[in-house]
């Protein structure tokens, strides 16, 4: 994987079935879409924004599981465990850097 949020002109359903097995949010992401990328708490989930907008809310445990080995956010995340750890920052550009561990 080469990066979650991403335009996606053809939905990566091999990733979008790992994290979705039962297909419950098919409608959501099997589209062209901008796809906007949350790391958050609690459980993973698809959220229809606009036409081919959606967020994807992922728990770190999740990020694992799809083999994302770094986040890179705009301001600190507030999701971390032992699975995700902050490796690196740049504060006059309020940059974090994550590392999933594997």
């Amino acid at each position: 994987m080469k990066s979650l949020n991403s335009v996606q002109y053809y939905p990566d359903l091999k990733v979008w079935k790992i994290l979705d097995p039962e297909g419950k949010y098919e409608r959501t992401y099997n589209r062209y879409a901008h796809v906007w990328v949350q790391v958050a708490a609690g459980e993973t989930r698809f959220e229809f924004k606009q036409n081919d907008v959606f967020i994807l809310y992922i728990t770190p445990e999740d990020l694992r599981k799809v083999g994302v080995r770094y986040v890179l956010s705009n301001g600190p995340l507030p999701a971390q465990s032992e699975i995700m750890k902050e490796i690196d920052r740049v504060d006059a550009d309020n940059l974090y850097i994550y590392e999933i561990k594997a």
